[in-house]
């Protein structure tokens, strides 16, 4: 995936919303984790891709995720992003993941497929084809890091925990198989926010990037270069409905299903 690519993949990864297709279940710590969602995804009010999102809970946890630029956007460089995490969860330690793998095959050329597999206590096992990244990331520099996907989950968790006394600020080693970041997170004041035609309660969250291994100098920079501005819902999902990024405003709107999974 391409610098730019990749830096919109990983803030669509931060603010999947929680606008649900089939019937929930209730999962620990209060929290809602069996969902399905589709969902329009916007850049300053312009639509330009669509991303379907699912949350399985059954013997640990099995998250998938699947975004795509269409129209416009594909006249810049198409984007083709599948992914998905499976793990445990760790209980007040967090998700554990145990396989994540994605797919990545922007601007029609050759797939690239990363594998991710985490042995206990030791660095993430990295296999990308069919070429590794320029800037490999050192094995000792994945220890205790996460997938994206999973941390997505994890902060779904802190979320809630910090709602009902926990630690309102933390932060989350991540690791793509091509770079090493920390997402920086403080929850900040609830309230109400106008998402698209109606009002949602949400706590907002204030994020940034921070980038660790994998980076080009330039690459860097721009990386951590936004602030994020997070809004997570706080009806039992605490999942983001809406996220600004420096000046330009990222949103994701569901699209109906009539009740029907959105992935068929």
């Amino acid at each position: 995936m391409t610098s730019m690519g990749r830096r919109l993949a990983i803030s669509v990864l931060a603010l999947i919303p929680g606008c649900l297709a089939g019937a929930p279940a209730a999962a620990a710590a209060g929290m809602i984790n069996e969902f399905s969602a589709c969902y329009d995804v916007r850049w300053n009010g312009i639509s330009f891709a669509r991303l379907t999102y699912s949350h399985a809970a059954a013997a640990g946890y099995h998250v998938t995720m699947h975004f795509e630029t269409f129209g416009l956007a594909d006249e810049f460089g198409k984007v083709r992003f599948a992914a998905n995490s499976t793990g445990q969860d760790g209980g007040r330690t967090g998700p554990k993941p145990q396989r994540f793998e994605a797919i990545d095959g922007d601007h029609g050329l050759t797939r690239i497929r990363t594998t991710l597999t985490y042995p206990a206590g030791g660095a993430v096992r990295t296999e990308i084809s069919p070429k590794p990244p320029k800037m490999p990331v050192a094995a000792a520099r994945t220890t205790g890091a996460i997938d994206p996907l999973s941390a997505l989950y994890r902060l779904r968790r802190e979320a809630s925990r910090a709602l009902n006394g926990g630690r309102p600020a933390f932060v989350i080693p991540i690791y793509d198989g091509a770079k090493r970041y920390d997402l920086h997170a403080t929850l900040g004041e609830r309230g109400t926010r106008k998402i698209g035609k109606g009002f949602r309660p949400v706590v907002h969250v204030k994020a940034r990037l921070s980038p660790i291994a994998g980076f080009e100098a330039g690459e860097r920079a721009r990386f951590s270069e936004d602030a994020l501005d997070i809004y997570l819902s706080t009806d039992g999902y605490f999942v983001p409905v809406e996220i600004a990024m420096g000046a330009a405003k990222a949103t994701l709107t569901r699209l109906e299903t009539g009740g029907r999974r959105c992935d068929g």
